[in-house]
């Protein structure tokens, strides 16, 4: 019999098509015009996940379970509400203007985290009635002219209202008085500290309803709250988890979760694992019997806040509202209108304002052609000073929070294997897909072609070129770009003498990736519409590709009767295989190379270094890659790591990270099994 030594090689580079051993074209495993896989695939998980939530709620247990729904959106959100943390509130600019004055304003969101802010106050001692406004990924974020006019339309007619800087927005982004975009790989960095970009916005917004009802001039029981587009939802999840909202107007952003997943919205519209347990629906239903008015676009270019997707969930809210005897607290309006908050739909939401929080009474009315739109300049909190270090960026709180789980790791006596690799297959989602079928289909130019069949239907392309000899080394490599597009130089270093290579494409890579996925990513990093529709559905891309890694190893295994494996990965996938092997108490031996050391934010120009399979909820809560490292036995040999945003490490940080890797295997009762070797000298 004989015995194979294999080596795994997983690679994720983004380099143009190259020729792989002579070849300027490599077979193709999947007949011709293959359909999307993966893009139908995902959906159908989608539309099952939603069929499943109607199952589960009725029309009551939508309002009778309403707590439990607010305790499921602040788990997955990672919200952090601190009530008894002081609003420390600060005004540094009053502007007076006609009979409104406007206050530009910070106050205390978590314990030294502080927000950017404009109130709007009406003279006069009132109290008046408030309204919470949230604006959409507008440059200017509270300070644009749509943000503008609704709050001053507002104050003009009675009302205190806030505007509120979206986290990593407006005063908050990096530079805060450039627009910069707070989604992609920096607010997805959130989750990797427990967060979210939607739960940190929840936790602010929650904090402005706490301020609204700390002014004396304000009338507590009347609180409203509105927005269009990503303030359009962030109304949605505020009304959800604050019950002082009592009644709400959500613009523009208004369709089914389903109709999310393929879709271009933001990492701020995205709630983790909400369709695991939520619909749009259960949420705007869970407000029963508060009033809410939904106004939506005919002619808006998003396909998830179509008035088709609106209506989906609106009837069923509908039904909410009347088996709870408020069929008339909920109603939605139609604009012919593209995506925005014009006025028109600024003057219908007045008007459900009026109607209810000012019990019906309306005063006269003040016109939107009185409204006057200031530079942005004269609104901002700081103005020619420098702006305070609580007012946390998204970079400055990811690294601060991620010091903070790095420490608590290191300060922990010792880590039982059991309960840490049970804790790390819920955080990653991994299932065990058993092999249930290997299909060869042919071959080519010396390539054999197989397709592995899974358990759960999931299908496998792999490549196999044969070494020569008896003593057989096998090279298999990943590569996101497809199997076409690996650099000669990277396949000719692991195929050096009589290796043997294997290629395969993991989930959303090569043959499996989605022309549809990259035509919505445009501009954004790699991965960004797969990794965000996974998210929603409870899951990760670098979980699939922990589950393929397993399937594929199977097949290696039972095939080739293989003695002894070697797995290998490059970048992303360097996560994927040492992961695998923590999951699994693999023995085999592992390369890494160029992977990230760790999980700790370190700077936000090249956030985008790694692309978004990488994001993990949670990772730093569970520890970070030296405790992955720790839970194996496998011989360990690391090339070339970087940080989380591909920065080449220094010989201080060298060091410092061989013993930190040191000391977590120490702590798991692991013997020295690592090895670091850097080809890129830094000082």
């Amino acid at each position: 019999m004989r015995f194979y030594n294999l080596i795994v090689l997983s690679f994720v580079c983004t380099s143009m098509a190259q020729s792989v051993l002579g070849q300027t074209t490599l077979p193709k495993v999947f007949s011709a015009n293959t359909p999307d896989k993966t893009a139908i695939g995902i959906r159908e998980q989608a539309k099952a996940a939603s069929q499943a939530i109607t199952r589960l709620y009725t029309n009551e247990s939508t309002v009778t379970n309403k707590d439990s729904i607010r305790s499921f959106i602040f788990a997955q959100a990672g919200v952090t509400y601190h009530k008894e943390t002081p609003l420390n509130l600060k005004s540094t600019k009053t502007i007076q203007l006609g009979s409104f004055r406007i206050e530009n304003i910070r106050y205390q969101s978590q314990p030294g985290v502080y927000v950017t802010a404009s109130l709007y106050v009406p003279e006069g001692t009132g109290p008046f009635p408030a309204v919470v406004n949230m604006h959409g990924h507008w440059p200017g974020a509270r300070r644009t002219e749509i943000a503008q006019t609704t709050a001053q339309l507002l104050a003009q007619n009675g009302y205190v209202c806030i505007n509120v800087d979206a986290w990593g927005a407006g005063e908050r982004s990096p530079n805060p008085h450039m627009h910069e975009y707070h989604g992609s790989g920096l607010g997805a960095s959130l989750l990797h500290v427990g967060s979210s970009l939607l739960g940190q916005q929840l936790t602010d917004n929650i904090r402005a309803v706490d301020l609204l009802c700390s002014l004396p001039y304000v009338d507590s029981s009347n609180i409203g709250a509105t927005g269009a587009s990503g303030g359009g939802n962030q109304t949605m999840w505020l009304a959800a988890a604050d019950n002082r909202i009592k009644a709400i107007v959500p613009v523009v952003s208004i369709g089914t979760f389903e109709s999310y997943i393929m879709n271009s919205n933001c990492f701020c519209e995205l709630l983790p694992s909400g369709l695991c347990g939520l619909e749009t629906w259960t949420v705007l239903g869970s407000m029963a019997p508060r009033p809410l008015k939904i106004l939506t676009a005919m002619n808006d270019a998003n396909p998830a806040f179509t008035s088709a997707q609106m209506l989906r969930s609106f009837k069923k809210t509908k039904q909410i509202y009347a088996s709870n005897g408020a069929a008339k607290q909920i109603e939605y309006e139609l604009f012919n209108s593209g995506h925005g908050y014009w006025n028109e739909m600024q003057i219908s939401m007045l008007s459900w304002f009026n109607q209810n929080l000012k019990n019906g009474n309306r005063p006269n009315y003040t016109a939107i052609d009185k409204i006057t739109i200031l530079p942005e300049d004269s609104l901002a909190t700081y103005m020619g000073v420098p702006r305070e270090i609580e007012v946390a960026t998204t970079a400055q709180f990811c690294r601060e929070k991620g010091q903070m789980l790095r420490k608590k790791m290191f300060d922990t006596a010792n880590f039982p294997d059991g309960v840490k690799r049970s804790e790390l297959i819920n955080l990653t989602g991994f299932i065990p897909d058993a092999v249930k079928k290997t299909h060869p289909t042919g071959t080519v130019n010396g390539w054999k072609k197989i397709i592995i069949e899974t358990e759960g239907g999931n299908l496998i392309p792999l490549l196999i070129k044969h070494p020569s000899g008896e003593n057989r080394t096998y090279n298999l490599l990943f590569y996101p770009s497809g199997k076409d597009s690996i650099p000669d130089n990277l396949l000719a270093k692991y195929s050096a003498g009589n290796a043997g290579v294997v290629l395969a494409d993991l989930w959303g890579t090569g043959e499996k990736e989605s022309a549809e996925a990259r035509r919505i990513d445009g501009s954004l990093p790699p991965f960004h519409t797969l990794s965000r529709s996974l998210l929603w559905l409870g899951k990760t891309i670098m979980g699939n590709w922990i589950e393929e890694v397993d399937a594929i190893q199977q097949v290696i295994k039972t095939n080739y009767q293989a003695r002894h494996i070697t797995l290998c990965g490059y970048r992303e996938t360097a996560v994927a295989i040492l992961l695998h092997a923590a999951i699994t108490n693999g023995k085999d031996p592992l390369i890494l190379e160029e992977g990230p050391i760790s999980y700790l934010f370190d700077q936000e120009p090249n956030v985008n270094f790694y692309n978004m399979s990488i994001y993990l909820p949670g990772f730093l809560v569970w520890g970070d890659i030296s405790l992955a490292a720790s839970l194996t036995e496998a011989p360990i040999t690391v090339i070339d790591p970087r940080s989380i945003s591909g920065r080449t490490l220094s010989k201080k940080e060298q060091i410092l990270y061989g013993k930190e890797f040191m000391d977590m295997g120490k702590k798991a009762g692991k013997a020295n099994h690592i090895k670091f070797i850097y080809n890129e000298i830094k000082k």
